[in-house]
């Protein structure tokens, strides 16, 4: 059996920090990784994704990577192909993943602890958490606050166009259901699978 490992996903630039610790398999890849924070943080799972680590950058091939010079200084590694415990060595490891690269939400995701295999333990599981993860294409940062507040006050003279933007349901960043995010996780494999429905060309890469 493989370690367990309890991480912690932070939202940074974001007061109070949206956050959720979990606990995964040692053995389980990257891109996995990848769709347990988009289930556990709240994300729609529409845009690209990457994590940093060091010279590593860890991101999806697509069509578009045989033009690519090569001059980035980051070395390229499919994140199907990498397990977390060859970049999460020990506690406190560090690692960067940036969802959406129009609104760049980035993630600082750490190592808390190595624990050892139960089979009683069935992973990924949410320990904790606190609110919500800002609307999908709100703006960054910015947009995130500027919602927030609107949402507060129904009288503000942009409540009525931001909640039909919202799909007629107000944004409370209270919000976080995690019983309902271990019931999402117990499904993980079968997301990824809907998720991978015609995304990828014969050669594994990404269309666009």
């Amino acid at each position: 059996m493989n370690s367990i490992y309890q991480i912690k996903c932070k939202l940074l630039y974001t007061k109070p920090a949206v956050y959720r610790t979990i606990l995964v398999d040692s053995n389980m890849n990257f891109y996995e990784l990848h769709h347990i924070f988009q289930l556990s943080m709240g994300w729609g799972n529409y845009h690209l994704f990457n994590f940093r680590y060091h010279d590593y950058w860890l991101e999806l091939p697509n069509e578009e990577d045989e033009t690519d010079n090569g001059f980035s200084r980051f070395q390229k590694i499919d994140p199907r192909a990498i397990a977390l415990k060859e970049f999460f060595i020990s506690p406190k490891s560090k690692i960067i993943y940036t969802y959406d690269f129009g609104d760049s939400w980035n993630h600082e995701i750490q190592l808390q602890k190595i624990l050892a295999p139960d089979s009683s333990i069935a992973v990924p599981y949410c320990l904790k958490g606190k609110y919500a993860c800002p609307p999908e294409d709100c703006g960054s940062i910015p947009g995130y606050y500027n919602i927030i507040e609107i949402m507060k006050n129904p009288k503000h003279r942009e409540y009525k166009e931001y909640l039909e933007w919202l799909n007629g349901e107000p944004y409370n960043m209270e919000e976080f259901d995690i019983n309902l995010v271990n019931e999402n996780l117990k499904d993980l494999k079968e997301y990824i699978h809907e998720w991978e429905d015609d995304q990828f060309d014969e050669k594994g890469r990404l269309k666009f």
